[in-house]
């Protein structure tokens, strides 16, 4: 979602001065079912996953350089800003300075964002960055008002407008506030995906109220991309690049909270939102 970078530490959205744009895309990812009114204009963009060879994106520079030198160590040096490069992705700081609660997971493949339907059959990165911010991974999240929590931007708003800063997929490692998870273990949300599209939980935190749709699951060994398209964006032909995740750990497993700037519940004047940073907590 939307991190910019100097020289080996990302600058953190909406808390930190960014050091460079590159501007989020308008893009229509799936199927011919997702035909519906929230789609991006004919011929807005044809490349929803991007090319290797793209370059200016800072993420991607930084998450590429991080996996060359992990496929080739010998003609690529590591950069001292790749926090445990595997064959898949690679964590980097969401701050400069580095904080406590701050990270993001990177693909080392290109893959621009949600939006791109290569995550939902691909790695599981989900995982890997709930693993990665654990006590003994490489980018521990400790958040003393709350526990970890991951997120993802959409692309775009309903509207159009840019929600991420960077066209590289990247989940958010941060935290998430206690105010949030007491709303979240008091709204009965249900182990049931065949409900999730119509689930509403309206959740405040710092003065913003918003509606979100929200799943348990038992565990993450499940590709949650594709869970949300196929239960979510699909059945309500909803364009994907609106939607944003979060995902955090529940009394019998964990959270999964999706939600669109364009989405409605039974309040009057409530929405939703196409960005997970109304939620998590980054300083």
């Amino acid at each position: 979602m939307s991190a910019n970078e100097n020289a080996g530490n990302l600058a953190r959205r909406q808390f930190l001065k960014l050091s460079g744009a590159a501007g989020a895309a308008a893009v229509l990812v799936g199927s011919a079912a997702a035909a519906g009114t929230n789609l991006p204009a004919a011929g807005a963009q044809t490349d929803p996953c991007g090319a290797y060879g793209d370059t200016g994106i800072k993420l991607w520079d930084h998450a590429k350089a991080c996996g060359e030198a992990q496929r080739d160590p010998t003609h690529h040096p590591m950069p001292s800003y790749c926090k445990g490069t595997n064959a898949y992705d690679v964590v980097l700081d969401g701050a400069d300075p580095p904080g406590t609660h701050n990270f993001l997971l990177v693909p080392t493949s290109r893959l621009k964002g949600i939006e791109c339907s290569k995550i939902r059959f691909g790695r599981n990165f989900w995982q890997d960055a709930w693993d990665q911010a654990q006590p003994g991974g490489v980018a521990p999240v400790t958040y003393s008002g709350g526990q970890i929590g991951l997120g993802i931007n959409a692309a775009q708003d309903t509207a159009g407008k840019p929600v991420r800063d960077q066209d590289q997929l990247h989940i958010h490692m941060a935290g998430i506030s206690t105010k949030v998870l007491d709303q979240l273990n008091k709204a009965g949300i249900k182990n049931d995906v065949n409900g999730w599209a119509a689930s509403r939980v309206k959740l405040e935190f710092n003065g913003d109220t918003r509606y979100y749709r929200a799943l348990q699951v038992t565990n993450l060994n499940q590709n949650l991309f594709a869970l949300m398209f196929d239960n979510v964006a699909r059945p309500t032909r909803e364009d994907i690049a609106i939607q944003m995740m979060i995902v955090t750990q529940s009394p019998h497993g964990f959270y999964v909270l999706t939600s669109n700037s364009g989405l409605t519940g039974a309040e009057h004047g409530i929405g939703g939102t196409s960005s997970c940073d109304r939620l998590l907590v980054y300083t």
